[in-house]
């Protein structure tokens, strides 16, 4: 038996069916070693590096920059309309809350239920009609701070 002292790496062709390719290992691994450095330059965006060395920085005076910066400031009018909003959408939803009641009352054809959720819209309505003009007028003068 005799025993191969070239180590090598055996591949069968695609384009000539059957036929054997020997390639030496050392030609299989220098392949790969250079695929795998091609792949870390491609990937890092840089080149294999160079005997040159990198310019220095130049050197600079520290500048000062002064710049004026104006803040923004929200008018009290809008502050008091976003109030207005959230105290009129509070009262919105628990009129909404006495509707759904109603309709539940309506269809169980509950008439004493029905009365407490009308009631309940009333009150709602009520307590919604001073915030509404408030959200108005605030709105207004908020549009007109611009």
């Amino acid at each position: 038996m005799s025993e191969n002292t070239n180590p090598t790496v055996s591949a069968t062709s695609t384009k000539k069916k059957g036929k054997k390719v020997t390639v030496p290992r050392w030609a299989a691994l220098a392949a790969l070693a250079l695929i795998f450095v091609l792949f870390v330059s491609a990937v890092s965006g840089r080149t294999a590096p160079s005997n040159e060395a990198a310019p220095a920085p130049a050197a600079t005076a520290p500048e000062t920059i002064v710049e004026t910066v104006e803040v923004a400031t929200v008018p009290d009018a809008c502050l008091a309309a976003l109030d207005a909003a959230d105290t009129g959408f509070t009262i919105a939803a628990e009129a909404m809350g006495y509707a759904g009641a109603g309709f539940k009352a309506a269809a169980n054809y509950d008439l004493a239920a029905l009365q407490d959720a009308q009631e309940g819209i009333i009150a709602s309505g009520d307590k919604l009609a001073p915030v509404s003009p408030q959200y108005t007028t605030n709105r207004d003068a908020c549009r007109a701070a611009k």
